[in-house]
Protein backbone atom coordinates (compact mmCIF):
# COMPACT_ATOMS: atom_id res chain seq x y z
CA UNK A 1 0.00 0.00 0.00
CA UNK A 2 1.58 3.17 -1.07
CA UNK A 3 -0.11 7.13 -1.08
CA UNK A 4 2.23 9.78 -3.49
CA UNK A 5 1.84 13.05 -3.45
CA UNK A 6 -0.65 13.04 -7.04
CA UNK A 7 -3.13 11.84 -4.66
CA UNK A 8 -3.00 8.47 -5.55
CA UNK A 9 -3.09 5.48 -3.37
CA UNK A 10 -2.44 1.86 -4.47
CA UNK A 11 -3.96 -0.77 -1.80
CA UNK A 12 -2.92 -4.37 -0.85
CA UNK A 13 -5.23 -5.88 -4.21
CA UNK A 14 -2.81 -3.53 -6.37
CA UNK A 15 -6.33 -1.20 -7.42
CA UNK A 16 -5.01 2.49 -7.80
CA UNK A 17 -7.28 5.35 -6.37
CA UNK A 18 -7.25 8.96 -6.93
CA UNK A 19 -7.65 10.96 -3.21
CA UNK A 20 -10.51 13.59 -4.03
CA UNK A 21 -11.25 16.99 -2.53
CA UNK A 22 -14.67 16.75 -0.36
CA UNK A 23 -15.61 20.07 1.34
CA UNK A 24 -15.24 19.33 5.06
CA UNK A 25 -18.47 20.16 5.92
CA UNK A 26 -19.53 17.26 4.52
CA UNK A 27 -17.82 15.36 6.89
CA UNK A 28 -19.76 17.50 9.80
CA UNK A 29 -23.20 16.73 8.29
CA UNK A 30 -22.55 13.05 8.56
CA UNK A 31 -21.36 13.40 12.16
CA UNK A 32 -24.31 15.78 12.93
CA UNK A 33 -26.60 13.35 11.49
CA UNK A 34 -25.42 10.58 13.54
CA UNK A 35 -24.73 12.43 16.75
CA UNK A 36 -28.92 12.50 17.27
CA UNK A 37 -28.52 8.81 17.91
CA UNK A 38 -25.97 9.35 20.29
CA UNK A 39 -27.56 7.44 23.81
CA UNK A 40 -28.28 9.07 26.99
CA UNK A 41 -26.05 8.82 29.49
CA UNK A 42 -28.03 6.83 32.62
CA UNK A 43 -29.14 8.29 35.36
CA UNK A 44 -29.39 6.18 38.74
CA UNK A 45 -30.74 7.14 42.13
CA UNK A 46 -28.08 6.56 44.89
CA UNK A 47 -30.60 6.07 48.21
CA UNK A 48 -27.61 6.60 50.35
CA UNK A 49 -26.58 9.96 49.06
CA UNK A 50 -30.20 10.75 48.39
CA UNK A 51 -29.58 12.28 45.21
CA UNK A 52 -29.44 11.00 41.50
CA UNK A 53 -25.67 10.63 39.64
CA UNK A 54 -25.29 9.63 36.17
CA UNK A 55 -23.48 6.09 35.69
CA UNK A 56 -21.55 6.22 32.51
CA UNK A 57 -20.20 2.86 33.66
CA UNK A 58 -23.68 0.81 33.10
CA UNK A 59 -23.20 -2.35 30.40
CA UNK A 60 -26.03 -1.65 28.71
CA UNK A 61 -24.97 2.23 28.59
CA UNK A 62 -21.35 1.12 27.37
CA UNK A 63 -22.90 -1.40 24.85
CA UNK A 64 -25.33 1.38 23.24
CA UNK A 65 -21.63 3.61 22.87
CA UNK A 66 -19.96 1.14 21.29
CA UNK A 67 -22.88 0.53 19.05
CA UNK A 68 -22.90 3.90 18.39
CA UNK A 69 -19.12 4.65 18.16
CA UNK A 70 -19.11 1.90 15.40
CA UNK A 71 -22.23 3.52 13.22
CA UNK A 72 -20.40 6.77 13.61
CA UNK A 73 -16.93 5.11 12.46
CA UNK A 74 -18.67 3.51 9.44
CA UNK A 75 -20.83 6.44 8.55
CA UNK A 76 -17.66 8.90 8.60
CA UNK A 77 -15.70 5.74 6.25
CA UNK A 78 -18.65 5.63 4.03
CA UNK A 79 -18.79 9.39 3.83
CA UNK A 80 -14.64 9.22 3.01
CA UNK A 81 -15.07 6.48 0.33
CA UNK A 82 -18.36 7.38 -1.55
CA UNK A 83 -17.23 11.17 -1.61
CA UNK A 84 -13.17 11.09 -1.94
CA UNK A 85 -12.22 8.23 -4.18
CA UNK A 86 -12.12 7.73 -7.78
CA UNK A 87 -10.81 4.29 -8.82
CA UNK A 88 -7.92 5.51 -11.76
CA UNK A 89 -6.55 1.20 -12.32
CA UNK A 90 -7.77 -1.89 -11.89
CA UNK A 91 -4.76 -4.88 -11.79
CA UNK A 92 -5.22 -7.40 -15.00
CA UNK A 93 -8.39 -9.48 -14.55
CA UNK A 94 -9.15 -7.55 -11.27
CA UNK A 95 -12.87 -7.32 -10.95
CA UNK A 96 -14.65 -3.74 -11.10
CA UNK A 97 -18.07 -2.88 -9.30
CA UNK A 98 -19.92 -3.77 -11.95
CA UNK A 99 -18.78 -6.74 -12.50
CA UNK A 100 -20.88 -9.75 -11.02
CA UNK A 101 -18.18 -12.44 -10.42
CA UNK A 102 -17.09 -10.64 -7.09
CA UNK A 103 -20.31 -10.32 -5.59
CA UNK A 104 -21.34 -14.19 -6.30
CA UNK A 105 -18.79 -15.06 -2.96
CA UNK A 106 -20.99 -12.26 -1.33
CA UNK A 107 -24.49 -13.71 -2.11
CA UNK A 108 -23.67 -17.00 -0.74
CA UNK A 109 -23.20 -15.58 2.45
CA UNK A 110 -26.61 -13.65 2.59
CA UNK A 111 -25.22 -10.55 1.90
CA UNK A 112 -26.69 -8.45 0.07
CA UNK A 113 -24.74 -6.45 -2.48
CA UNK A 114 -26.73 -3.13 -4.24
CA UNK A 115 -27.95 -3.75 -8.11
CA UNK A 116 -25.55 -2.13 -11.01
CA UNK A 117 -28.72 0.42 -11.08
CA UNK A 118 -27.51 1.82 -7.47
CA UNK A 119 -24.20 2.62 -8.88
CA UNK A 120 -22.84 4.59 -5.75
CA UNK A 121 -23.97 2.06 -3.22
CA UNK A 122 -21.99 -0.32 -5.60
CA UNK A 123 -19.02 1.16 -5.30
CA UNK A 124 -19.29 1.88 -1.69
CA UNK A 125 -19.90 -2.19 -1.52
CA UNK A 126 -16.83 -2.81 -4.10
CA UNK A 127 -14.69 -0.76 -2.18
CA UNK A 128 -15.30 -1.94 1.54
CA UNK A 129 -15.21 -5.59 0.21
CA UNK A 130 -13.34 -6.31 -2.71
CA UNK A 131 -11.03 -3.75 -3.54
CA UNK A 132 -9.79 -2.45 -0.30
CA UNK A 133 -10.88 -5.41 2.06
CA UNK A 134 -7.95 -4.81 4.55
CA UNK A 135 -8.29 -2.56 7.48
CA UNK A 136 -4.99 -0.92 6.54
CA UNK A 137 -6.45 -0.22 3.40
CA UNK A 138 -9.85 1.70 4.62
CA UNK A 139 -7.63 3.45 6.81
CA UNK A 140 -4.90 4.69 4.55
CA UNK A 141 -8.26 5.19 2.09
CA UNK A 142 -10.40 7.53 4.79
CA UNK A 143 -7.64 9.47 6.12
CA UNK A 144 -6.07 10.06 2.70
CA UNK A 145 -9.35 11.62 2.14
CA UNK A 146 -10.20 13.25 5.41
CA UNK A 147 -6.70 14.74 5.66
CA UNK A 148 -7.21 16.41 2.13
CA UNK A 149 -11.04 17.46 3.61
CA UNK A 150 -8.99 19.47 6.23
CA UNK A 151 -10.65 17.53 8.81
CA UNK A 152 -9.52 18.27 12.19
CA UNK A 153 -6.20 15.93 12.89
CA UNK A 154 -8.32 14.55 16.32
CA UNK A 155 -11.11 13.50 14.08
CA UNK A 156 -8.45 11.95 11.32
CA UNK A 157 -6.64 9.97 14.58
CA UNK A 158 -10.10 9.22 16.05
CA UNK A 159 -11.18 6.73 12.89
CA UNK A 160 -7.64 5.86 12.29
CA UNK A 161 -7.84 4.49 15.84
CA UNK A 162 -10.66 2.25 15.12
CA UNK A 163 -8.24 0.24 12.69
CA UNK A 164 -6.35 -0.08 15.41
CA UNK A 165 -6.83 -3.21 18.03
CA UNK A 166 -10.07 -2.14 20.54
CA UNK A 167 -9.48 0.65 23.07
CA UNK A 168 -10.33 0.12 26.74
CA UNK A 169 -13.08 2.38 26.90
CA UNK A 170 -12.86 5.56 29.48
CA UNK A 171 -15.83 6.83 31.02
CA UNK A 172 -16.87 10.03 28.80
CA UNK A 173 -16.58 12.35 31.99
CA UNK A 174 -16.63 13.11 35.68
CA UNK A 175 -19.64 11.59 37.16
CA UNK A 176 -22.52 14.45 37.63
CA UNK A 177 -24.41 14.88 40.36
CA UNK A 178 -28.20 16.16 40.72
CA UNK A 179 -30.20 16.32 44.11
CA UNK A 180 -33.91 15.18 43.77
CA UNK A 181 -36.50 17.87 44.96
Amino acid sequence: MARNEDGLVTVSTGVVFRIMDVPVLAFDEVRRKVERERPPVPVVWIDGKDREEVNPQDPGYLKALEDFDLKLAEAMIGAALVLGLEVVELPDGFCGPDDDAWTEKYHVLGIDIPPKTDAIARQLAWTRLWAAPKAKDLALLTVGVQQKAGVLETEVAEVSALFRDKPKRRANSPARVKKRH
